[in-house]
Order: structure tokens, then C-alpha cells, then sequence
């Protein structure tokens, strides 16, 4: 079974069909190991919130993605624990605390983190962390 990090990009292709939700949803197989920091679901839904928003689909459509999204196994870890790590990190790759979290929780659990978030892995593919981060899309996940 192979661990992942999985991050909220990568949640948020498992409850709505965009670009990239048949390699998310490929995540969901049971080879897999998925693990998040409980802020997860918090930026998950803030992504559904925002579509709500735009009236791309309405409140109760958002309340359904959410219960698919709850019915995903996953294995939450606390961020409490992770937050000295990830701010040392976000203050040296100069990248948000929340994207952080996920890359400590990697270097902790000696997982990669998957992402969909295109800048976010430009930004450290070439970075110390780059053994740490995975594209959706890598032919080796």
C-alpha cells in the first residue's frame, strides 16, 4: 500500500468533475493510503463554498459534496503537531502555512504529497522537497 499526503486540490477533483478528477478518483483505490492533516476538509469546503458563491451549483448541491467527501477514508492527523514544521518550511520556501502543513505532514509520515495545484508544485519541484511532491498526474503514483 503506498502512503499519500493528499492535499485540498486533489479533494476537491474527488467531489466535482474538472480537469483531473479521473487521476483523483484513481486515488481513491484501495492501493492507497490516504492521509491529511484535518485542515483538509476545512479547505475542501471552502473550495465548495466558493462555487456556491459564483452560483456554479447551489448550497444543498454544495452540503452533497461534502457527503461524498466525508465518506472517503482517509487518516486525519492533527495539525497542532505539525505547526512548528510547517512554519519553519512555509518561511523557507516562502509558501502559505496551509500548504505547509501538508508538505510536514509528508516529511513526517515519509510519504509524498500529491497536489493539483499547479503553482504550488512549480513553485518546489526543484526544491529540497521535491523527493516529498508529487503531481497528480505522476506516472508513478
Amino acid at each position: 500500500m503506498m502512503n499519500l499526503i493528499v492535499d485540498a486540490s486533489v479533494g476537491v477533483k474527488w467531489v466535482f468533475e474538472e480537469d483531473g478528477f479521473e487521476r483523483a478518483r484513481a486515488l481513491l483505490d484501495d492501493g492507497y493510503r490516504r492521509i491529511v492533516p484535518d485542515l483538509f476538509y476545512s479547505e475542501v469546503a471552502n473550495a465548495v463554498w466558493k462555487r456556491v458563491r459564483r452560483k456554479d451549483i447551489t448550497p444543498v448541491d454544495a452540503v452533497d459534496a461534502l457527503e461524498v467527501l466525508f465518506r472517503i477514508p482517509t487518516e486525519q492527523h492533527e495539525t497542532k503537531s505539525l505547526l512548528p514544521h510547517a512554519l519553519g518550511l512555509a518561511c523557507v520556501h516562502d509558501r502559505s502555512v496551509y500548504d505547509s502543513l501538508y508538505l510536514a505532514l509528508a516529511l513526517r509520515e515519509e510519504a509524498a504529497m500529491v497536489t493539483a495545484d499547479f503553482r504550488l508544485f512549480n513553485a518546489l519541484k526543484e526544491s529540497d522537497l521535491r523527493g516529498n511532491i508529487r503531481w497528480i498526474d505522476d506516472p508513478a503514483l
